[in-house]
């Protein structure tokens, strides 16, 4: 069986390399049977080899390292399998099996898509994606036959309660004069006028559904839907909820408010792996929050979209220090490259590491780190919180 490797995200966007033979050399030297267009690539940078009817992964030494699913690949190797990610410098590539490889398909040059409708009913498991393919959608909860496009059986939705226009702008909502209205991010809107979403914005119609406005649906993980009424019995869904993206209930309006695009002066951007967000980088942010310092993670986008990099760009310039929190596998090349982006720049980088965290790229080793363990989290917090008040100058260095 064939496989391929297909760019999701580098220099090469859109491009399919098949893998022949049983061993498959991958950097970027000319050399190479693929050859990778990026500066953080070495020149020999991992091979492929044949397992059966897969191949499985070796790093060569790489200066930045291979990562599987945003993990290190270590002296063992690792099998790859469908649909794993495999990121090398700035490139990602997609590993795909000869079967499957139609299903995937990106053109370089195609105009984004115009993104996603997720909805949710709070009594609701698990949610509804609908792609926005047509200029006009309408929701409500009257069933009756080309009153709504999208039916929602919920006593907090008016019978017309929203219209949603799509456009090369993006997306547009107006209130229909709803009885328990509309609101975007917290704020009511009025009725009978449009109001301009941006992605990720959360929408939500009275109390009890909450919608979203998303460029990618992979962190859904749901089917796509065309037509659907919302809390009727024949309702079958076939995913389950978000495991990357943050999920409705994790944070409070408040708090997804402030996480929505970057702050102008931020005063640390944090960097880290999302498998930490739930018991640590949340709690952290949390803290830092209290004591009034504006800090920015990207957990409301989706990775490697154009408005995840329009937002990580705001950031790196805005932003006055970075902290990179270190998983137990160690550091992700996105975050090598955010340190580096800030030295070059003679911007502070402090690293927080969990104690179980595998050994820091020799170019991190010197940066001034705070150890993390789960017994004393707020010991961590507190050194964190200092660090950066100085770098800030809002504290005064002791002596």
């Amino acid at each position: 069986m064939t496989g391929f490797l297909l760019v999701e995200h580098g220099p090469q966007r859109g491009k399919t390399f098949a893998l022949k033979g049983d061993e498959v050399i991958v950097g970027r030297s000319v050399r190479n049977d693929i050859v990778l267009d990026d500066s953080e690539v070495s020149a020999v940078h991992c091979r492929l080899v044949r397992v059966l009817d897969d191949y499985e992964i070796h790093d060569s030494n790489s200066t930045n390292g291979t990562f599987v699913n945003e993990r290190r690949v270590g002296e063992e190797g690792f099998m790859l399998a469908h649909g794993h990610r495999i990121q090398i410098g700035d490139t990602v590539l997609l590993y795909l099996n000869s079967e499957s490889v139609g299903r995937h398909v990106i053109t370089p040059d195609a105009p984004p898509p115009r993104g996603y409708l997720v909805i949710k009913r709070r009594d609701d498991e698990m949610p509804h994606i609908y792609q926005l393919d047509r200029p006009e959608f309408r929701l409500g909860r009257d069933a009756t036959l080309g009153v709504n496009d999208i039916v929602l059986a919920d006593s907090e939705v008016s019978r017309s309660h929203l219209r949603v226009v799509v456009s090369e702008e993006g997306l547009a909502i107006e209130d229909l004069g709803s009885t328990n209205g509309t609101q975007i991010n917290g704020q009511p809107i009025p009725p009978y006028q449009l109001f301009r979403v941006q992605f990720n914005d959360h929408i939500c119609l009275g109390e009890t559904v909450d919608l979203w406005y998303v460029y990618d649906t992979t962190a859904w993980g749901v089917t796509v839907r065309t037509q659907a009424r919302l809390g009727t019995k024949d309702d079958t869904l076939h995913a389950r909820p978000p495991q990357i993206d943050i999920r409705p209930n994790t944070i409070s309006t408040e708090e997804y408010s402030l996480l929505m695009s970057p702050p102008r002066a931020i005063d640390c951007f944090i960097t880290y792996q999302r498998e930490d967000w739930d018991a640590l980088v949340l709690p952290l942010l949390r803290y830092l929050w209290d004591a009034e310092l504006r800090v920015w993670v990207d957990q409301l986008y989706s990775p490697n979209t154009p408005p995840w990099r329009a937002a990580i760009e705001q950031a790196r310039l805005e932003s006055r220090t970075l902290l990179v929190v270190t998983s137990q596998h160690g550091v992700t090349p996105q975050q090598l490259s955010h340190a580096n982006y800030f030295t070059a720049r003679n911007k502070p980088v402090y690293v927080l590491r969990q104690a179980e965290s595998s050994q820091l790229p020799l170019t991190m080793g010197r940066l001034p780190r705070v150890t993390y363990t789960a017994e004393s989290p707020r010991t961590a917090f507190s050194a964190i919180h200092r660090l950066i008040r100085r770098s800030t100058g809002i504290l005064k260095p002791e002596g």
